[in-house]
């Protein structure tokens, strides 16, 4: 076999090295997490005719302490407040996909339910607002979508009961793993952002 040229050797070299950089190059960019634009207004594959789940890069593990607080109550200012702050500025809406479709969080309709259930207590206690009927309406739609996201999510955890015929005859208290729902919040300032952006350009 005869030997390489001293020209040969240091093609062979370069074609090595120009491989490698290249493999390392793609490896890269199909590791690499999808720019902002992309996280912010696209939708994960599903199932065909079933809903889409909104794409908001990765969601790390956060831990969750389950325990009574002051805040949330039924009935005061700082409450209306606090229910009211769960929800992001114009209800929840993003808008994602190449036409940038209005769609809404799961998480943020279970939030808006959860205070339109409040709401109605407060009122059918108090019988003080004229929407009684309207909320009355809402609350009985709230339930039913609540029920169901329930069971759709079939949550597991086992919590131990204290007193079978207590008021509180399962204690929930303790450390949750969920998943860290500020990167929801992030997703929806930067896709309010992009939707901006985009209507800009649209017009």
């Amino acid at each position: 076999m005869k030997a390489l040229t001293n020209r040969q050797y240091w093609l062979s070299v370069g074609l090595i090295v120009a491989t490698i950089f290249v493999a390392f190059a793609y490896r890269f960019e199909r590791s690499s997490p999808p720019s902002a634009s992309a996280v912010y207004y696209q939708l994960k594959p599903t199932v065909p005719g079933t809903s889409p789940v909104w794409d908001v890069g990765p969601m790390p593990d956060v831990y969750l302490n389950v325990e009574n607080t002051v805040h949330y109550q039924l009935n005061t200012s700082e409450a209306d407040a606090e229910w009211a702050a769960l929800v992001p500025p114009n209800g929840g809406i993003v808008h994602v996909g190449p036409d940038r479709t209005a769609l809404m969080p799961s998480i943020f309709h279970q939030l808006r339910c959860l205070n339109i259930i409040r709401q109605a207590y407060v009122v059918n206690a108090h019988n003080t607002l004229p929407e009684h009927a309207k909320l009355a309406a809402q609350s009985r739609h709230c339930l039913n979508y609540l029920r169901q996201m329930i069971m759709c999510r079939a949550n597991l955890r086992l919590e131990p009961v204290v007193d079978p015929l207590g008021v509180h005859a399962v204690n929930p208290w303790g450390k949750l793993t969920c998943s860290d729902w500020r990167a929801v919040y992030k997703a929806f300032d930067n896709n309010a952002i992009d939707y901006a952006e985009w209507l800009e350009k649209e017009t």
